[in-house]
């Protein structure tokens, strides 16, 4: 077994972490065409995005439960996106919208979390 200390903030040792994983885990195969960065469809995509921009904001008011539906519409000018949010109860939907839509606004211009990976 090998270890090796590593800092996800500054990359320190990001090379020997590379190794250990090279020396374990052989490059195989390629399961999937090199263009294709995701086995989600762009609405699911979408809908994910969404999902975590509420789960972001409400932290622990909305449960993880909260699903999105994408309901797309095209313009010849720009492309309109209509989501539908589904909670588990009513009580939650007061929570999601908040005083005046104050919540549901904020989610709506919320910038996409940066990702973890990345």
């Amino acid at each position: 077994m090998t270890s090796c200390l590593c800092q996800p903030k500054t990359v320190e040792n990001l090379e020997e972490l590379k190794e250990v994983f090279r020396k374990y885990l052989p490059e195989g195969p390629s399961l999937y065409p090199e263009e294709m960065i995701s086995d989600h469809d762009l609405a699911f995509q979408l809908c994910e995005i969404v999902r975590e921009k509420i789960l972001w904001r409400t932290h622990e008011e909305i449960p993880h439960s909260v699903a999105v539906v994408l309901e797309k519409s095209e313009n010849a000018v720009e492309l309109i996106l209509s989501f539908v949010i589904i909670v588990d109860r009513n009580s939650q939907k007061g929570i999601l919208i908040g005083k005046g839509g104050d919540m549901i606004r904020s989610i709506r211009w919320l910038p996409r979390p940066k990702s973890r990976t990345g």
